[in-house]
């Protein structure tokens, strides 16, 4: 049995009860709070600044694992990392070329942050392979990135089985993250397959016992 992290989302929490909901997801056994940044640009919506974390920060030295689902993620590291992240993860999809890549990923680590590349369902794991050695963190986006609320797609598990045999193969411990549809039906297998961190947005933020709901999660491990 592994410990798994559950990662509820900022999404689709309204931004004015945003610092109320970290307290309760985090009374409630949260392992991190997982921070879903949107620009409009390269998902439809926008949603979450930096200002946003500053506030929930200030509220709790909790782990706040910033997803940047924006164009240019180079232009706003700085604000999301003193704002108080932990962890920041950026899109292999907004990257230029490998050096962009590399040199990000070390950016974020330098800052005492761990440094993960998402990658998007229509996105093969082979564009992130290169940069295992590099980072932290995969994120397996398993539905499209932008929209709260969409079914788990299957193919996600492919991903995950393949990232989890890379990492085995080169002995390395990123950890593999998995973010969209997720719920208690099908949690177990996102788990099997190989996944460490679980992204909870709509589940979460919809379940009337948030305690109940995460140590059931953790069970199924």
């Amino acid at each position: 049995m592994k410990n798994v992290i559950v990662a509820p989302s900022t999404d689709p929490c309204p931004l004015e009860n945003l610092v109320k909901y970290e307290k309760q997801l985090l009374s409630s056994g949260a392992d991190w709070i997982h921070c879903d940044v949107m620009d409009g640009k390269f998902v439809e919506r926008k949603n979450f600044e930096y200002t946003d974390l500053f506030k929930m920060h200030k509220k709790a030295d909790a782990y706040f694992d910033v997803h940047l689902m924006v164009q240019e993620p180079t232009t706003t590291l700085d604000s999301f990392i003193l704002a108080g992240a932990k962890g920041v993860t950026v899109h292999i999809e907004t990257m230029k070329n490998e050096m962009q890549v590399a040199q990000t990923l070390s950016f974020i680590r330098s800052n005492n942050c761990r440094a993960g590349l998402a990658l998007n369902p229509d996105t093969s794991v082979e564009q992130v392979l290169p940069f295992l050695s590099k980072l932290d963190l995969v994120l397996v986006m398993s539905v499209v990135p932008g929209k709260s609320g969409q079914a788990f797609m299957p193919i996600a598990l492919d991903k995950i089985a393949a990232l989890n045999a890379a990492r085995q193969k080169a002995k390395l411990d990123f950890l593999i993250e998995v973010d969209g549809g997720l719920n208690e039906s099908n949690t177990k297998s996102v788990i099997d397959a190989g996944a460490d961190a679980l992204v909870f947005g709509s589940a979460m933020f919809s379940s009337l016992d948030k305690s109940a709901f995460i140590k059931k999660i953790k069970s199924l491990s």
